[in-house]
């Protein structure tokens, strides 16, 4: 991958230790995860990050070469390439990583074959969750609930349509 100009080069920032990285949770200029925010984004990033306490810990997603640009994505990085470009305008760029681009180049009915998927499964989720809420904790308040009943039935068809 080419450099980019201000690329956080990791490697030096951290004398040369493999990953994972730990991100002080407080920059001592006040500025939180100050070495986070300098990574550039892309939809198909090198490292996922999670918390851990009050520290940012950044984990390769794959083998990364000395030298090379390390992305991070700026928001949920499943989502359809419709949802990502808008996710990327607050942030005043329209992304151009290899992932949109190939997915750009996909003809329309591919596109919206995927954002159908992804408004299916977020539709699933949702009917899955009021059968947890509806369960109260166990699978046998759902007998007999008219609100268990309902979600199981919406989740089956949600199911079946899939």
């Amino acid at each position: 991958a080419p450099k980019v100009a201000g690329a956080v080069d990791l490697e030096r920032l951290h004398g040369g230790v493999a990953g994972p990285f730990v991100v002080s949770g407080q920059h001592p200029s006040g500025r939180a995860f100050l070495e986070h925010a300098m990574l550039n984004h892309s939809c198909c990033p090198e490292v996922v990050r999670s918390f851990a306490g009050g520290e940012l810990v950044l984990r390769a997603a794959r083998p990364v070469t000395s030298g090379a640009e390390v992305s991070d994505s700026y928001f949920y990085p499943l989502l359809p390439l419709h949802l990502r470009a808008k996710a990327c305008q607050p942030y005043g760029f329209s992304c151009q990583c290899p992932r949109c681009l190939a997915e750009g180049s996909l003809p329309p009915a591919a596109l919206a074959s995927t954002a159908d998927a992804w408004t299916r499964g977020v539709s699933l989720l949702g009917a899955a969750a009021r059968v947890r809420a509806a369960a109260r904790g166990g699978p046998e308040a759902l007998r007999g609930s008219a609100a268990g009943e309902e979600a199981l039935d919406g989740l089956e068809r949600l199911v079946e349509d899939t």
